[in-house]
């Protein structure tokens, strides 16, 4: 039988930063739209940073002195994490968590928030790629004009596409793939849920079940959050509990989903091993995590 735990309502609060590198860019007016993409993954915004810049600082985005502001807003508001309204590269997502020591999320991880959460499963990490490629599909547009036409192929193509119908078509024919794999998966979601040692449940006291965890000899086999109460707790909840009274002390995320893996830092676990596949042989690399031991670096 499922166990129960009760928790009261939490949100998430974020402060959003972006840059200006043009009097005329329209970068109040994005700002605002990534306000309600926050506002839709179950976060509240607490305030905005805006720096003019003549350009992006290549390794940490923002210049020195307004990473200072923007850590003192994060302390001052009691903010959870902070949202670039940009892309941030590897190096410049690392810098500025080193700099703010607070969560580092961009447009795109709350994009990929929304579609796919936090995967653990093979079907959740699937759908973490099938949120990717529909991101970078809906990014192929308005592009043509700068892609250069191919030659015809035989079997391949119709005469005359550009390599942007070329891109769309890859990645609507991935997404097919996908969303056919997603539908097998769930064929054996029901076997694991019997399968599983201990089934907790989150049981919010308005709302009913919101999220569940499965635990297997200290091991976190999943762990899931209804999609509209993200960001609010739940997960820290969860794990909390299946720490102390279970002594859960490792798993596995999928590479793929930064957030998750960020979760799960934050709750103390480290990554000590890397694999290419998940463990059922889908190209998906899994990051292994466990609570104290020494982090370790993978290419």
């Amino acid at each position: 039988m499922a166990e129960l735990i009760e928790i009261g309502e939490q949100q998430e609060r974020v402060i959003l930063f972006a840059a200006s590198t043009n009097d005329s860019d329209d970068t109040e007016e994005s700002v605002e739209e990534l306000k309600e993409l926050v506002k839709t993954a179950g976060a509240e915004t607490v305030g905005t940073v805006i720096q003019n810049r003549e350009n992006i600082h290549p390794g940490t985005y923002l210049g020195k002195g307004k990473i200072q502001e923007l850590k003192e807003m994060v302390w001052e508001s009691g903010a959870t994490g902070v949202v670039c309204d940009d892309e941030l590269s590897p190096a410049q997502l690392k810098n500025l968590e080193d700099a703010l020591d607070t969560k580092v999320m961009d447009r795109t991880m709350v994009i990929l928030d929304i579609f796919a959460g936090r995967a653990r499963t093979s079907e959740g990490k699937i759908q973490v790629e099938l949120a990717q490629l529909q991101y970078n599909l809906s990014r192929l547009s308005g592009q043509g004009l700068t892609l250069s036409r191919l030659g015809g192929g035989i079997g391949t193509r119709g005469p005359g596409e550009t390599k942007l119908e070329v891109d769309r078509r890859r990645v609507r024919g991935r997404i097919s793939d996908i969303k056919q794999e997603i539908e097998n998966i769930k064929k054996y979601v029901p076997q694991a849920l019997s399968e599983v040692p201990h089934l907790l449940v989150l049981n919010h006291e308005n709302q009913g079940p919101i999220g569940f965890m499965g635990i297997a000899e200290q091991h976190l086999e999943m762990l899931f959050v209804a999609d509209e109460e993200r960001g609010k707790g739940a997960g820290k909840a969860l794990l909390q509990y299946g720490i102390e009274q279970y002594s859960v002390h490792d798993l596995a995320v999928n590479e793929q989903n930064p957030l998750a893996k960020g979760f799960y830092e934050h709750m103390g676990f480290t990554v000590y091993k890397r694999t290419e596949r998940d463990e059922q042989g889908n190209p998906y690399p899994l990051l292994y995590m466990k609570r104290g031991v020494e982090r370790r670096n993978f290419p």
